[in-house]
């Protein structure tokens, strides 16, 4: 319910999967009944089921780890570092990341002494610099949802969108009407709309 990573494209994960076996275990969590909770390795454990959906039956049961810890947060924040760098993630999903870790760790920072400023630890724990997790907490939270969407879909960059979220709130409606006409925007036509 907490991974809000994308779980597609699942292609050559499968083939890697097939030719080489999962390398990396699940880490999944005891609900009862015999059943268990995946925390990490929700693409992997598509990608076997793919492969047994093609008579591959090897692949019915792969190694899991399996994870005692009854904190959640600790449980989520598992979730994002095993995802950080297992892949490349898209923009969007390097954004919701570091919204996620910081929502995480505020919480965490409430019941244990954690040391330092938040975004540096933000930017430790997902291997990026303080700067970078910077840029994403302006998108994050001064970019109109319209553009959102368009990040999510990877039609607008990263660095376009930093840049727009710079831009008042109407102005940047304005942009998303000329975007909507042109059908791209540049990261110099954003800054030119900021000056």
């Amino acid at each position: 319910k907490d991974n809000f990573y994308s779980t597609e494209q699942i292609e050559e994960l499968k083939m890697s999967i097939e030719m080489f076996g999962v390398k990396q275990n699940l880490t999944v969590k005891p609900i009862g009944g015999g059943k268990y909770r995946i925390i990490a390795g929700h693409r992997r454990r598509l990608a076997a089921l793919a492969l047994v959906e093609e008579g591959k039956t090897e692949f019915e049961y792969v190694p899991c780890g399996i994870e005692t810890e009854e904190d959640e947060i600790k449980e989520r924040l598992l979730l994002i570092t095993t995802n950080s760098t297992a892949r490349q993630l898209s923009d969007w999903e390097k954004i919701k990341q570091a919204e996620e870790m910081r929502a995480l760790l505020e919480e965490l920072r409430k019941r244990e002494k954690l040391p330092g400023r938040m975004r540096d630890l933000i930017a430790e724990a997902l291997k990026t610099s303080p700067a970078q997790i910077g840029r994403m907490e302006a998108i994050s939270k001064n970019l109109t949802p319209e553009f959102k969407e368009e990040l999510k879909e990877g039609r607008v960059n990263i660095s376009a969108a930093y840049e727009l979220s710079g831009l008042p709130k109407e102005q940047q409606k304005e942009a998303f009407k000329e975007y909507k006409e042109k059908g791209t925007i540049s990261i110099k036509e954003a800054k030119a709309m900021k000056q």
